[in-house]
Order: C-alpha cells, then structure tokens, then sequence
C-alpha cells in the first residue's frame, strides 16, 4: 500500500484492506421484528420539527419550541410510554428563516442522543449524522460508540450525505458535489467507522476522501451488538437506492433497525389494536 501522506508521529497501525463496503467483519445486525409497523418520533430536536406552516405561531411554546429541552423530556418520555419503537434526530447545520425561523434552533445530533437516553430506558436511539463535511471518522467513532454505550445498545445511525450548499459554505467547503462523490463519501466514512469499531489494533486507512493513521477508538466502549451501531441510509436517489448507496442495514423511510428491550406494555398495545380492528375502540 502506498502512503498519501503520513503523519511523521504515527504509531504502527494495521492497514485496512477493505475502504468501501460491503464490509461487516462481525456479520449484519438482526434486522428481522415480530411486528410489521415500525413507530418512530421524527424530528422533536428542531425548532417547528417539519411543520412549515405559520400555525405554529399561535402558541409557539407548544407548537414551535417543543424542541428546548424542559418540553423535549417530557415528549420523549411520553412518546416512550405510548409505545413508539424508535425516535429519530433531524439532523440541521442550517435552518430555512421566514416568519417562523423554521428549523433554525435545534439540539446537535450528539448531544440530543445523548440526552434522550439518559432520559428513557427502552426506546430506540436514531441519530442524523452528515458525513460529507470533511469531519473525521475517528470523531464520529468515538462519540457514537459513547452514546451507545450510554444508551445500553439502542443507538442507530441515520447517514446523510449531504446536499446543502449553505452547510457547505459553513464548514468552509464548496458543495454539494456530484451525487456520486457524496454517496462514495458516505460507503466510505460507514466502512472506516466499522474498521475503528471493530478491530483489536490501531488501523491504517487511506481511502479516496479519508485518511488516518495508527487510528483507535481506544479500549471501549465499543457499540453494542456485533461491534457496531445499526445504519439508516435516507434519501431516495438513484445511487442510495443500488449496491453502493451507503451501506446501510435498512432504508431510513423504513426504520426498522433500531434495538429495544421487550416493551412491558405491548400486550396492552396488542389487546388494543384487536379492539380497534373488530370496530370496538375503548
């Protein structure tokens, strides 16, 4: 393997072999569910979540600001009590202004995971993390593999590209570039993040778009569940939809992928959903 550029202070790593996947060096998570309907709440750490309308601002403490945290608690603890599997993170560099300020205050993605699960026991933790912004893997690793750990498993991953050419300018980038340089940027970022994961020894990698050196996610934690958190891909283009479209372990627009402990309230669910089937709502 033929070096880019490496730093003089390395310490010895073990070079990468694999730099795009498919790559699970611990096998795929199980993906398979006993249940079909998968409930996940959808961006509560943004401001107005993804409601564009200007309704919000008849009662912006309900409607608009739900996202600060003394109301964010409360919902995501409610939200885990009605029984949803999953809550899902916007994830937002930049919002879209108007009468609303719509989108325009929000939790980063790290810490309202790491929030949300200090606050709730058994819901799944999706987390929006953009990988185009030239960020190291090595950061992501770490602070996932935190969050996880924190959370007892339930972290899942929600990968976007990127196509925002105000985030761009943001991280002082010019952007987007082609849809297939993003998603290639994206196989590659999940791939290193498996390698820092995964092995026992500081790694060597030097892909297309990253490059490090003597790389390790120290000793632990590590995510749980064969080594890795589970992958959300989202977006509906041609190339996230083929072989190479990010490498996830199931579509975001079907999220299905995030872990949980048995719900001690699912008989009371199921009993519930036969009432409403035979037409006998309680």
């Amino acid at each position: 393997m033929t070096m880019h550029n490496p730093p003089p202070g390395r310490r010895k790593g073990v070079p990468a072999k694999v730099l795009r996947g498919p790559y699970d060096p611990a096998g795929q998570p199980q993906l398979n569910r006993p249940d079909h309907l998968h409930l996940s709440l959808f961006a509560w750490n943004v401001r107005n979540g993804l409601s564009a309308s200007k309704i919000v601002l008849k009662d912006p403490d309900r409607y608009q600001d739900f996202w600060t945290w003394s109301s964010a608690k409360k919902l995501l603890q409610a939200t885990e009590a009605a029984g949803f599997d999953s809550q899902l993170q916007y994830g937002m560099w930049s919002g879209y202004g108007g009468a609303t300020g719509w989108n325009e205050a929000h939790y980063d993605f790290a810490t309202a995971a790491a929030t949300s699960a200090a606050v709730t026991e058994r819901i799944g933790i999706i987390s929006t993390m953009h990988v185009g912004y030239q960020v190291p893997p090595l950061i992501f690793a770490k602070i996932l593999a935190s969050i996880d750990h924190v959370s007892g498993g339930r972290l899942g991953l929600n990968i976007v590209a990127g196509q925002n050419s105000v985030d761009y300018a943001q991280f002082g980038l010019v952007g987007p570039p082609s849809q297939e340089i993003r998603y290639a940027i994206a196989d590659e970022m999940v791939t290193a993040l498996k390698h820092l994961w995964s092995s026992d020894e500081p790694v060597d990698f030097e892909g297309e778009y990253f490059q490090f050196y003597g790389a390790q996610d120290g000793r632990g934690p590590r995510p749980r569940g064969q080594g890795r958190g589970d992958v959300l891909r989202r977006g509906r283009g041609e190339r996230r939809q083929g072989r190479r479209g990010g490498r996830g372990d199931a579509p975001g627009d079907r999220p299905g992928c995030a872990r949980g402990v048995a719900d001690p309230q699912r008989p009371h669910h199921e009993q519930r959903a036969a009432d409403l089937r035979r037409g006998g709502v309680r």
